[in-house]
């Protein structure tokens, strides 16, 4: 089973662990405080205790279990695709919003406003984050809406939104001080 972060809502977002069929062990996640999918576990001995025995599997049965082709010849630079590993997470914005875009290898440059990281990955500038507009992303849960803060590149300041719950772009900060430590600290 995937990793699933869940989504915001009242609940605190709090360390958990997952099990990552890919490399046959435990690793940790920040969930989001509401949803997801019964891959999490409070701690990294729970995770083994009910996780630990089963066997690593590599891309190729992955990808092979995930879309039936049972025989078929396997290319990982083809199949790259289906192991994605959101910016959010590998790049390490500290966004709130639930925003799955997939952070892409840094073999053929990174786009305008991207840069390459240390594990090879082409990641959004700060500068770029910190100019995106106020997006409120789309309702999970009808009339549940969640207070949350944007840099405005125009004020020199950060600025109080309401954020549905997913979608949405990177400039989406859970607190002031965590938007003004991104955005407008050195």
């Amino acid at each position: 089973m995937k990793r699933d972060v869940g989504y915001s809502c009242d609940a605190p977002k709090r360390m958990l662990f997952y099990y990552d069929a890919r490399t046959g062990a435990c690793q940790p996640m920040l969930y989001r405080g509401c949803g997801g999918n019964e891959n999490k576990f409070d701690s990294a001995a729970e995770c083994n205790e009910i996780c630990g025995k089963k066997k690593a599997r590599n891309e190729s049965d992955l990808f092979t279990e995930k879309h039936g082709l049972v025989g078929e010849s396997f290319d990982p630079d083809i199949v790259q695709p289906f192991f994605n590993i959101h910016l959010v997470d590998e790049c390490n914005i500290p966004t709130d919003a639930d925003v799955l875009d997939v952070a892409k290898t840094c073999e053929d440059g990174c786009p305008m406003n991207y840069r390459c990281n240390e594990n090879n990955k082409c990641c959004p500038t700060k500068d770029y984050i910190c100019s995106l507009p106020v997006t409120s992303g789309s309702e999970i849960t009808i009339f549940k809406h969640y207070g949350r803060y944007a840099h405005q590149h125009h004020l020199r300041n950060c600025i109080r939104f309401s954020y549905f719950g997913s979608g949405g772009n990177f400039n989406n900060f859970r607190t002031y001080n965590d938007c003004k430590r991104f955005c407008m600290d050195s």
